[in-house]
């Protein structure tokens, strides 16, 4: 669960700008999600490379010969820093905003920075997650912002969890 959006100050059609909005999502994700990670602006680019591929170096700001790299996104060190939590026992989720770094060419009209936010749930191999939390904090995030998402749920236990959760008889 994580969006992204460039910084301006220009108001949506209902007069929010990006940082009110940021703020209503970051308010949905904290009920789930209530612990908050900041991860360092610096990340080591080989995990990039390895996870992405070359591509990430053309787009990414590479420094200190190429050994670092300003994050070009929030998913891999947000991840990173839940590592290091001592919750690995039950499922938890922490949820992350900040700046992110890469070069979007002609893609996007907000530039080479912009902030991300979002949420990584996680749950030991022996827990039982609850995917169905995750998909309604996902669905009322996007309502927030005015986005209707297209669904496609391949997970039949999630289906099921979801039209339960919706009223709906079988």
């Amino acid at each position: 669960c994580a969006a992204s959006m460039a910084r301006t100050e220009q108001a949506d059609m209902n007069g929010r700008t990006v940082p009110d909005i940021m703020a209503a999502i970051d308010a949905i994700l904290a009920a789930p999600a209530p612990i908050a990670v900041d991860p360092p602006v610096l990340q080591p680019a080989g995990l990039y490379l390895e996870l992405t591929g070359e591509d990430i170096r053309r787009r990414a700001f590479m420094i200190e010969g190429e050994e670092l790299c300003l994050r070009p996104d929030m998913t891999v060190p947000a991840c990173r820093s839940a590592l290091s939590l001592p919750l690995w026992t039950q499922p938890f989720a922490v949820r992350y905003r900040g700046q992110v770094f890469r070069r979007l060419g002609d893609q996007g009209a907000g530039g080479d920075e912009f902030e991300q936010i979002g949420a990584e749930w996680f749950a030991p191999p022996a827990a039982k997650s609850d995917e169905a939390i995750v998909l309604a904090t996902a669905l009322e995030a996007c309502r927030i912002v005015n986005v209707d998402p297209v669904v496609r749920l391949g997970d039949v236990a999630l289906f099921k969890a979801v039209v339960e959760s919706a009223g709906f008889s079988p």
